[in-house]
């Protein structure tokens, strides 16, 4: 079987998780009505997509392996050269939430 965390990681994306990680973090309301505010975004083309992504993020956060996914993003080669403000965001978001300082740039 192979690792969960990396399948959840590829599923939902590192740009999509640091886009939407604090909104799904700090989610206390309908799961669906989470999903549909996202979705609306045009993040998907389809709905269920953005479901699976959420989910994924989810079972990251509910893991506790939210750092991991944010370190991941903030100091992957590929994603700073496509998504520099994912790596960005993720950057903050290790920062304000977890205090965590450190980065490879």
């Amino acid at each position: 079987m192979g690792d969960k965390f990396e399948d959840d990681f590829t599923c939902a994306g590192g740009a999509f998780i640091a886009k939407y990680y604090c909104r799904i973090a700090d989610n206390i309301g309908n799961n669906a009505d989470l999903v549909d505010s996202i979705f609306a975004e045009g993040t998907d083309s389809k709905r269920s997509k953005t479901s699976s992504r959420v989910s994924c993020v989810k079972r990251i956060i509910r893991e506790g392996e939210s750092t991991k996914a944010l370190i991941k993003i903030r100091d992957s080669k590929i994603i700073i050269r496509q998504n520099p403000e994912a790596c960005r965001m993720s950057r903050q978001i290790l920062e304000e939430r977890f205090g965590v300082f450190n980065s490879v740039k």
